[in-house]
């Protein structure tokens, strides 16, 4: 054997043995190749396919994200104008409370000023009524004849200063 290696015919044997592997190796690689390109094909016509899947369903998405974040916003918004009115209306309530609680007082006072004045009112009118009361029995006695004639005789006896005799003589005239 070891003579036959160096034989040319062992040689080409070998040689296209050799060209039929390197045939067959070729074809495999041809056939892998070929599927290989199929496969990148089908692989990116499913890339292109999810590319496109993916954009078609992100951008309603991110328009719904973007609108989600506006109307946060806005709510946010309003919770910090709800809750400033809220203070607001509390600190109304307190102040109103208070001058409620003032005003009570208030009236408590004006009434209890008001019943004392009422009496102390009632106590001057009745004093005014016996006065009046009082002037009206002077005045009717005075204008009695008797009343009269009696100041008449009253002054004649007693004379008076010079102002009083005036009336004297007036009285004495009548």
């Amino acid at each position: 054997m070891p003579t036959e290696m160096h034989s040319p015919t062992f040689f080409l044997k070998r040689t296209m043995q050799g060209t039929k592997e390197v045939a067959a190796r070729s074809s495999a690689f041809s056939q892998i190749s070929n599927g290989s390109s199929q496969n990148l094909a089908e692989v990116m016509a499913a890339e292109e396919r999810a590319q496109r899947d993916f954009e078609r369903t992100t951008t309603p998405k991110s328009k719904e994200l973007s609108t989600a974040a506006k109307l946060i916003e806005q709510k946010m918004a309003r919770h910090g104008e709800v809750s400033m009115t809220i203070v607001t209306l509390r600190e109304d309530l307190d102040d109103t409370t208070a001058s409620l609680e003032q005003d009570r007082k208030f009236l408590t006072d004006l009434t209890q000023n008001c019943d004392t004045r009422k009496k102390e009112f009632h106590e001057v009118r009745k004093a005014r009524n016996e006065e009046l009361q009082a002037l009206s029995e002077v005045i009717k006695a005075l204008n009695d004849d008797e009343a009269w004639n009696s100041l008449k005789k009253h002054c004649l006896r007693h004379p008076c200063s010079d102002a009083g005799h005036r009336k004297t003589n007036e009285v004495t005239s009548c």
